[in-house]
């Protein structure tokens, strides 16, 4: 009996545990324009960095963007409580005027509970339960850049501080006590008119150095915005401009102390989480690298905690650059692809109709067989260049591009529809993990949600073997349509959440991924939802648009034996669910085929020609070749290579289109010259009848581009060992 209590008393007391066991929450409220740059990177630092430093605590935002003054405070603290009534919150921040005046002046009634923190500017104060306020961070923005240019300016002689308010004896003289062993010490306040200041910025002698140290409202009570008065004061003035507003970092400034956004977001998490170090301050030193080098200030002499801004690197030595701009170059080459193919695929069933005779009908065939030939060619080479560049790299950044760049060729290929509007799309199918799946399909989709500002979550409800099995299915087709749908509701839904939804099901019929797309937005009407999935339908919606996304999405996956459906979100908003059949892997051992048949490979003593005319893809040709051979000789053109040719050469790789002379002639030359080693076309182009050109005129073999080790493999163990 007496074990039966103890194990009953155990029991009841986690039972007790687990119900009243909840996470920490913490609140920002904030009366900035929630719309702003300057709220939505506080906003993003805050969301990217609170879950990394401690991922349980729950987070809120409380948006008073809306409000100059609140009229019934009681009403709204009242609103507030009941809301997170069953919350444990523990911290408040408040963020703004409006924000900071409704903590400060209610710290008792609004969530007692909680600990505050009211941040201005670089002042950060704690207000704890029965404490009195308690400034915990607080810098001088002002005093830190006067330092600066009086440390860095050696003939300074002369200082002129502008400030948003009235000139008065008490600043001049706080000033003067401090520098006036230093230089002469001038305030410009809000006696002043802009004109007045300008002229007077001119007429400065070469000694002295401006500090804009507020936003200036002149004695007519007019106000202009900051970047667009410290532009005409940089251009106006000959002395060097410092400020420590960060709205007026714009060009031929030199920088200054300020409170940026991305600082005050790592505050603030720091702040909701616990972890803010007593000696942290608001503040961070910003310099342009350009504004340093024209007044010959050594970058090493600048303290370790100093950012320099704009400072340049070169194209391909900065990594980011480089995959934001091919990545940038490659999504949307894919996305006029895209709709290039469809577009022409509409076309093209139209132009049908319209053919009288066959003959016709055969003459714009051929005719358009020439044209996306050409096209797919010109994408193709520069799409293959960085394919080559990236195929082998193990960084995540290169990986990203050269899938994107295997996704444009794929697209390419499928520029084959417009020559025959009754051919499909081809099923690709492909084994990946669905956590890299996700993981793309989230780096492709970022771009618009963060230039949309909407707030985007994830929610992943997936069984363990379809997190630890690679899953078969055509990602291609899932992926396009994921984004067109996410790239809807960002664009389109005018609401503020996007929620995506990740669920793996299983009935008789097999084994199924859905994602769930669903937006708080205005929704469909009724009246609309017949006509989604049609070809230029666009329903209500002002936005840009070409009416093809939801009808691209339909066509792709019902390809895949999956369906897309819509629904009405709860609450307003739309819902789509796109299920998709798939495979699960079976585990086993990695074939080596490749591997071993380059074993068999022995080319060491083969001189190989290879003939490109892009340099670029004639110098990733010859190293790759050059990994077989090691004598590899290029040449850019037919008419250079059989000018230049070497009787003892064996093989010869070319390609289709080339200057002067195309592969096909260069080809038939040969022959005719009684060359007997093996000649392999290589074409950008699979579109058309260029293949069977290049085999019709003695090719051995022809393969695509890009050239990979492995394509290079197969081919020439078939050729000289089949």
């Amino acid at each position: 009996m007496q074990r039966f209590a103890s194990k009953f008393l155990l029991v009841t007391s986690c039972l007790l545990f687990t119900i009243t066991a909840q996470a920490e929450s913490v609140i920002l409220i904030s009366s900035l324009k929630s719309h702003g740059t300057y709220q939505k990177t506080i906003d993003r630092v805050v969301a990217d960095s609170l879950p990394r430093i401690n991922p349980s605590i729950e987070f809120y935002k409380e948006d008073l963007s809306m409000l100059t003054d609140i009229e019934n405070v009681d009403n709204l603290i009242q609103h507030i409580n009941s809301k997170y009534s069953e919350k444990e919150v523990s911290k408040v921040v408040a963020l703004g005027t409006v924000a900071r005046a409704l903590v400060s002046n209610n710290p008792n009634t609004l969530i007692p509970s909680s600990d505050k923190y009211l941040i201005a500017g670089p002042q950060l104060t704690e207000i704890k339960a029965g404490s009195t306020p308690k400034v915990i961070s607080e810098a001088v923005r002002l005093e830190e850049t006067i330092n600066f240019a009086s440390k860095h300016l050696p003939t300074l002689r002369r200082l002129v501080v502008i400030v948003g308010e009235d000139k008065n004896e008490r600043t001049v003289e706080s000033l003067e006590d401090k520098y006036s062993y230093k230089f002469d010490v001038t305030v410009w306040g809000a006696d002043t008119s802009y004109d007045e200041v300008l002229k007077s910025a001119a007429d400065l002698p070469p000694d002295t150095a401006i500090v804009f140290a507020g936003k200036l409202i002149d004695g007519q009570g007019n106000t202009r915005p900051t970047s667009s008065f410290v532009s005409d004061l940089v251009t106006t003035t000959q002395s060097p401009v410092f400020t420590t507003w960060v709205t007026a970092f714009v060009p031929g400034v030199i920088g200054g102390t300020v409170v940026s956004p991305d600082k005050v977001g790592e505050t603030i998490s720091k702040v909701l989480s616990g972890t803010l170090k007593t000696d942290e301050q608001l503040i961070s030193t910003r310099l342009n690298f350009a504004a340093l080098k024209r007044l010959g200030i050594d970058e090493q002499s600048l303290a370790n905690d100093v950012i320099v801004l704009n400072k340049p690197v070169a194209f391909f030595d900065d990594a980011k650059k480089l995959t934001k701009y091919a990545t940038a170059l490659i999504a949307t080459l894919l996305v006029i692809a895209v709709f290039l193919l469809f577009l022409s695929r509409v076309q093209s069933r139209k132009t049908t109709l319209l053919q009288k005779s066959e003959k016709k009908l055969l003459a714009e065939k051929a005719k358009s067989q020439t044209l996306f030939g050409v096209i797919a060619h010109e994408l193709r080479t520069p799409v293959s260049a960085i394919s080559m560049m990236t195929a082998d790299s193990e960084s995540g950044s290169s990986k990203e591009i050269y899938q994107t760049a295997q996704d444009l060729l794929y697209t390419i290929d499928d520029m084959s529809m417009m020559v025959n509007p009754d051919s499909a799309r081809p099923i690709r199918m492909e084994s990946i993990l669905l956590k890299d799946f996700n993981e793309l399909l989230h780096k492709r989709v970022s771009p618009v949600i963060a230039s949309s500002g909407i707030n985007y979550h994830e929610d992943h409800l997936v069984s363990d073997q379809y997190l630890t099995s690679k899953i078969s299915s055509d990602f291609y087709r899932i992926r396009i349509a994921l984004t067109n749908l996410i790239r809807n509701a960002c664009l389109h839904s005018e609401g503020n959440n996007i929620h995506l939804t990740t669920r793996s099901v299983t009935d008789q019929k097999g084994d199924y991924l859905e994602w769930e797309i669903r937006d708080d937005g205005v929704g469909i009407k009724d009246a609309d939802i017949n006509r989604l999935f049609t070809a230029h339908e666009r329903g209500q919606s002002k936005a840009v648009g070409t009416g093809l996304g939801l009808f691209i999405v339909k066509t792709f996956i019902e390809d895949i034996k999956g369906n897309i459906s819509y629904q009405h979100s709860n609450g307003g908003g739309s819902t789509f669910v796109v299920r998709v059949p798939i495979t699960l892997e079976v585990k086993h051992p990695i074939e080596q085929t490749v591997n071993n048949e380059s074993a068999r490979l022995d080319l060491n003593n083969k001189r190989i020609l290879l003939v490109e005319d892009e340099a670029m893809l004639r110098m990733l040709g010859q190293k790759l070749v050059g990994t077989f051979s090691n004598t590899v000789e290029t040449a850019q053109n037919g008419k250079e290579a059989l000018e230049n040719f070497n009787p003892a050469t064996d093989i010869v790789f070319t390609d289709y289109f080339m200057p002067e002379m195309d592969g096909v002639e260069l080809t038939k030359s040969l022959r005719d010259q009684g060359f007997k080693g093996l000649i392999i076309g290589v074409t950008a182009a699979t579109i058309g009848d260029q293949v069977n050109d290049l085999w019709n005129a003695g090719c051995d073999d022809v393969i695509s581009k890009p050239l990979t080790k492995d394509k290079l493999t197969a081919t020439l163990v078939k050729l000289m060992h089949g």
